[in-house]
């Protein structure tokens, strides 16, 4: 049992409570087994306006690079051969493919089923060590692959809940990768110093945690606050200040900002300013289609597009949430993962392993256990006097960041 208790904010959910300090936040090593991926550029027909740095080139021996993107802008560019076909070395965690020119200018990205633009290569087994995706048919800058992975019989199946969220999940990703330009200098973002990341994350109200189980007919919890997070992967000096201006022309200024470490393979990479809007009361719950411009440091600023919208009944919330108790201790804890909607669903896919239940008595001292996706109850051994509520907080494959909150009365 992993226990921690604390005189100050324990649990500063990454990318979410800037005024916790310095944060820091560990991708997934993509250990394993090696993996490859390959497939045969086929065909090239028209182009796409809004793809920057874009490629004026219209056939399928334009292509020659293929670009893949991982997580906190790392990337690797490796050849495509006469005949259009590439094989690349990757890791089994979430990427993207980019095609580009001889000038490194994109001629299309790879997209699979429902617009999802991330290999989920974490969840393909162990025992398969190579993905071919057969021909490639490029088409307003959009890649189809003839073998998709999430497809019927793909080596990453998965089933209509875990898509849907799978889908929001990887939603920001998905923008990066259709918006490689964000500063409009011409050149690929990941290939310059300020390989731009973008998170988000909810948080939301569970009312008053149960003192027996509710069944699956209780109340859901509710969206409370929509949270957006933007890096540019510099320090910036001072207290920089920034606005984003959303689709729907609302402007929103003054974010928190603080300092961010991102960590890979348990390591630090870097240690940059992060940006952070809490958007709460806002008559929309997640991102709306449309284009996004965010202004900051001064004199920067970035432009991107969300094809579509994070739907909010797609999120994963601990619901359903009752405790046990012994005189006036909590002995153990029961919730059930579902989706907003009500829907179950199988989280073990979709969450980093370490997921915080965490028991809060005041804004300074909290104790925490360290669960598993896989977990639905734990035991623990916590006062209940003076205890104001508990939660439970995970990060999804991308990096953003969902808790739950119940109150204790």
């Amino acid at each position: 049992m992993r226990r921690t208790t604390s005189a100050m904010v324990a649990f500063c959910l990454a990318g979410l409570s800037m005024q916790c300090g310095r944060e820091s936040f560990n991708e997934p090593d993509g250990s394993g087994p090696a993996l490859s991926v390959k497939g045969r550029i086929a065909s090239v027909a028209l182009a796409r306006a809004d793809l920057a740095p874009g490629s004026r080139a219209f056939s399928s021996a334009a292509v020659q690079k293929v670009l893949v993107y991982r997580d906190f802008g790392a990337a690797d560019i490796s050849p495509v051969d006469a005949n259009g076909n590439f094989s690349v070395n990757v890791e089994r965690k979430a990427c993207g493919l980019v095609f580009l020119d001889a000038a490194n200018n994109v001629v299309g990205y790879l997209s699979l089923a429902s617009g999802i633009e991330a290999l989920p290569l974490m969840m393909v087994d162990s025992a398969v060590a190579q993905i071919d995706l057969r021909d490639i048919t490029i088409q307003d800058g959009i890649g189809t692959p003839q073998h998709d992975p999430i497809g019927a019989g793909g080596e990453a199946q998965m089933t209509a809940e875990e898509l849907a969220a799978y889908r929001l999940q990887s939603a920001l990703f998905s923008a990066i990768i259709r918006n490689l330009d964000m500063n409009g200098d011409g050149v690929i973002d990941v290939l310059s110093a300020r390989p731009y990341w973008l998170m988000f994350g909810a948080d939301f109200n569970g009312g008053v945690a149960a003192t027996s189980d509710p069944g699956a007919s209780g109340p859901m919890p509710l969206l409370n606050v929509f949270h957006f997070n933007f890096s540019d992967y510099n320090r910036a000096a001072g207290t920089p200040t920034a606005e984003l201006l959303t689709p729907d022309a609302r402007r929103f200024a003054f974010p928190d900002v603080g300092l961010y470490t991102f960590m890979r393979n348990r390591q630090p990479v870097t240690t940059a300013t992060m940006y952070h809007w809490p958007l709460q009361n806002t008559s929309w719950g997640s991102f709306i289609p449309g284009s996004y411009a965010i202004t900051y440091d001064t004199d920067k600023h970035v432009s991107f597009d969300v094809a579509s919208p994070l739907n909010a009944e797609n999120y994963i919330v601990a619901a359903h949430l009752w405790y046990e108790t012994t005189g006036t201790k909590i002995t153990k804890v029961h919730w059930k993962w579902e989706m907003l909607n009500g829907a179950s669903i199988d989280a073990t896919r979709l969450m980093r392993e370490d997921v915080i239940l965490q028991f809060s008595y005041n804004v300074t001292t909290q104790v925490n256990y360290h669960v598993t996706p896989r977990d639905t109850a734990y035991v623990v051994d916590v006062d209940t006097t003076s205890l104001q509520g508990v939660l439970l907080g995970c990060n999804d494959l991308f990096g953003n960041v969902q808790y739950t909150f119940y109150n204790m009365r």
